[in-house]
């Protein structure tokens, strides 16, 4: 089940029947949104990934090798490193594009930005219990007060949350 109805998840998650949940759940999740993990763990689920939505990673620690590839791709398609920007006129910015686009594909398809992307079991990363799920989203609160460039997950352009992702949930 996705639910995406604009900060009012929580109600469609309360209706649930904890005897007849789907085996899946996904919503829109902001970091400090730890009520509504509550919440579903109330519900009966018991798993959970926090998929950003920027490049479809996993929130857990420690970070799926796929964070450094992506960390580092960033790094090579932002700096202003003279070297650097001659590598990416000499053709850098397919490979730093093709590193940020792996991750985006499942099966021969290209999720496009903006998408919610995989889903279920296809989704990259391992699942945390709810304690360890809390113990995780702690640290990245605390990493992002201490250095905001830190989050790898932070887009530009999203205003006071630059923290885009689904926070994905499994009723075993």
């Amino acid at each position: 089940m996705k639910v995406d109805i604009q900060g009012n998840d929580f109600l469609c998650i309360e209706a649930l029947d904890p005897g007849e949940l789907p085996k899946f759940l996904s919503v829109e999740f902001a970091l400090s949104d730890m009520p509504l993990v509550a919440l579903m763990h109330e519900r009966g689920f018991n798993q959970f990934k926090c998929i950003s939505q920027t490049h479809f990673l996993p929130l857990e620690l420690p970070p799926v090798a796929e964070a450094r590839l992506i960390q580092r791709a960033e790094r090579l398609s932002q700096t202003r490193d003279t070297l650097i920007r001659v590598f990416r006129k000499l053709g850098g910015r397919y490979w730093i594009q093709r590193h940020f686009n792996r991750l985006r594909t499942r099966n021969g398809w290209v999720f496009p930005v903006g998408s919610s992307g995989p889903f279920g079991d296809e989704l990259l990363g391992r699942w945390l219990s709810y304690e360890e799920f809390r113990k995780t989203a702690r640290e990245f609160l605390r990493w992002r007060q201490e250095d905001p460039q830190t989050l790898l997950w932070a887009s530009e352009g999203l205003g006071s949350n630059p923290f885009w992702a689904d926070l994905h949930a499994r009723s075993d």
